[in-house]
């Protein structure tokens, strides 16, 4: 992975940019759960993987500059994960600060996606911003009884992180125009409210597709699922990763996919048969 951190491209008129957050680590069998052995393995042996093999992968944020806003969707992991809260120094990096951003859109509530909306005092990070976030999803992780069987470390970030934005919140629950050209869409299924963002200017849409699948396998297996506490609904994943391919091949949109190795996450879903296959964007990395 390059040292790069940003990544300024544009879609139509809208100038955008890939930020990353930083870098986390996991393991494939994180990502693979709901699949028999006999099934994974011959896939993974294709590509040199295994199950067990751990894998490192971007945390990459968006902002969006119509001319008129400055849109920041997810604020990254902050200082929960050593190797991320990067987002600050990317936005200094692209000449924004804090207080330039109007909107913040939550894709979801995951701590990977949500920790940099408070400093280590509790106060908001983006003073000026309005935020956004799906009806569905705030009401599930404000919710203590849903949170019960969730780990500690994504509950205890909810807790921190949710409510000090409420009183400059708006909740969605159907496709919604932020701002001239940015919408919101909701896609759940990896949680209850997990939404992803389109952008739309002359003929061209970006999809920030957020969590809606996690490894470049799950374009080519959309029943391919991540365990439960990652990907709640396994049937809902399944039928909203379909939903949004097939959009993106329709629109022949670029996809920015918030964990897909190398940074800047972005690529395009290509028709593959019945399926799909993910196509990295060489020329935006």
């Amino acid at each position: 992975m390059s040292d790069k951190t940003v990544h300024k491209f544009v879609v139509g008129s809208i100038v955008c940019a890939a930020i990353l957050d930083g870098i986390s680590e996991g393991t494939l069998d994180l990502l693979f759960a709901n699949v028999p052995l006999e099934i994974v393995t011959p896939v993974l042996a294709r590509d040199n993987l295994r199950r067990e093999d751990s894998f490192v992968y971007p945390n990459t944020c968006l902002l969006v500059s119509t001319g008129g806003h400055r849109l920041l969707v997810d604020t990254g992991f902050g200082d929960i994960e050593p190797g991320c809260g990067k987002l600050l120094s990317g936005l200094q990096e692209l000449g924004v600060e804090p207080k330039d951003i109007d909107i913040v859109v939550l894709s979801h509530a995951h701590g990977d996606h949500i920790s940099g909306n408070t400093d280590a005092e509790g106060r908001i990070v983006f003073p000026n911003a309005d935020w956004v976030m799906a009806k569905d999803e705030w009401n599930f992780w404000t919710v203590p009884e849903n949170l019960a069987h969730l780990p500690p470390i994504y509950t205890d970030i909810a807790r921190r992180q949710l409510p000090p934005i409420a009183k400059r919140l708006t909740l969605v629950d159907r496709e919604t125009e932020l701002v001239p050209g940015v919408f919101a869409v909701p896609l759940p299924g990896h949680t209850p409210g997990h939404m992803v963002v389109a952008v739309r200017s002359d003929g061209r849409e970006l999809l920030y597709t957020a969590d809606a699948m996690l490894h470049p396998l799950h374009v080519e297996h959309p029943e391919w699922c991540a365990l439960e506490w990652a990907d709640f609904d396994w049937e809902g994943v399944t039928r909203s990763r379909r939903q949004i391919y097939a959009r993106a091949v329709a629109e022949d949109a670029l996809v920015l996919a918030f964990h897909f190795h190398p940074f800047p996450s972005l690529g395009y879903i290509r028709q593959a048969g019945d399926g799909w296959r993910w196509e990295t964007a060489q020329d935006q990395v």
